[in-house]
Order: C-alpha cells, then structure tokens, then sequence
C-alpha cells in the first residue's frame, strides 16, 4: 500500500469514529505548552495524564471529537523508547487502540546505543501494533536548537533521532504512516525567516528549553497533522 493509501485508509478511520491512541514522551504529552498541566488521570506511576488544551495532543482530541473519536494522551515525560516497550501492555490496548501515533526517541539520544535501542523498539511496536490489525503513524519529533544539541548529556544530535524514525518507517512504508514533523518544522522557519530559537519560543517557560516547543510549535503539530491527514 502507498503511504498515500494508508492517510486516506486512516482519514477514513477517523473520519468514521475511532479510539485514538498516543504513545510518546514529554513532546507527546505537552511539556512547554503555556497552560501544561500534567494532573489529569493516572497513566502508570508516576505519570498523569494533560489536562491543558495548547498542546497538540489536546487539539487533536477537541478537533477529531467532531467525528466522534476518542483520543487518549499517553505520554510520559523524560520515557525511552526502551521505556515505553516495557510498559507497552498499560500503554496500549489493541481491542480498543485503533489508530495509534507515537513520537518517541528524544530521551533515546542520553542513551549509549540509544539510536540501535530506539531502531529495534520501533520495529517492536511496528510488528506489534500491525499484528493487531490496528494502524500506526511514526512521527519524527520537531528539530532541537544548536544549543540543546549540545548540552553534555546529549550524545546524539535531535537530527539522529528523525532520521533512526524515517529508516524504520521506510522498512514498513507500505503499512505505517510517516508524518515528519521535523523537516516540516525546518521549511517553517525558512519560510517564516526565523530562527529555531524564535520558532520554539525559548524562554517562554521554564521548559521552553530548546527542545521543547511553545504554543505556537505546538499549534504547528496539530495543524501538521491534520494537513497530513487531510482532517
């Protein structure tokens, strides 16, 4: 199947009402997002869910409810993608998780070895999720700054992360969906004429920090995917 198959199979899904399922980190929850607040339901200890409606997770839940989906926010703040495979049974439940995004792998590049543990969890979950019968979208996460790049616990770049995402995602090209935020997010600021910095909005709030977005990256995700989509 072409991957322009799989959007219309999948914007069919949703179009009809699904059970959304978002499986992912601090990118995925909404860390950095003006009205971020992580006291919502428990998703495993010591992880709850976003109650703020500025992250894109939020705006996609409100956007798709008009089709009659439900859409659950699993991210968990500062998780590997090592992480999420251990607590995949609580974070996934393929009788009701019919279109499942995941963006995960920001916490992989602290790791020795991260990008070969973020490649071999990946094609996990592709294995498992497509198994089940349900659909899976990959999405690359948003470009971190030069600065954020270099902080002494990063050993690898963000850009090995997209591209460790974008390989496993072309080994399943004709069943899982790619939706690549970062590039979108690098020809955004070239059109806009703006740096990453101002892109992010670092120093907005405390965790504006170079990696993760403000509302308007946020914002930006959502309307990304949607475009993607054809939502």
């Amino acid at each position: 199947m072409t991957q322009e198959a799989l959007r219309a199979e999948i914007r069919a899904q949703i179009r009809s009402g699904c059970h959304i399922k978002l499986l992912g980190d601090s990118l995925t929850i909404g860390a950095g997002s003006s009205d971020d607040d992580r006291t919502g339901e428990l998703i495993y200890p010591p992880f709850y869910g976003q109650k703020g409606a500025r992250c894109w997770a939020s705006l996609l839940r409100e956007h798709t409810a008009r089709f009659g989906c439900t859409v659950e926010n699993f991210g968990c703040y500062g998780t590997t993608s090592d992480e999420m495979m251990t607590h995949l049974d609580t974070l996934y439940q393929p009788e009701q998780d019919e279109v499942v995004f995941c963006m995960i792998g920001s916490n992989d590049k602290k790791v020795a070895n991260g990008m070969e543990h973020l490649r071999r969890n990946l094609t996990a979950l592709c294995e498992k999720v497509l198994s089940d019968g349900n659909h899976l979208v990959l999405m690359t996460p948003n470009p971190a700054t030069a600065a954020n790049d270099a902080k002494p616990t990063r050993i690898y770049p963000q850009s090995k992360v997209a591209e460790t995402i974008r390989c496993v995602a072309e080994k399943y090209a004709d069943r899982v969906l790619l939706i690549d935020h970062y590039l979108a997010m690098e020809a955004e600021c070239v059109l806009r004429g703006c740096t990453m910095e101002e892109f992010l909005q670092v120093g907005v709030g405390p965790d504006n920090d170079g990696l993760h977005p403000g509302d308007d990256g946020y914002y930006f995700y959502f309307e990304h995917i949607c475009v993607c989509l054809g939502l």
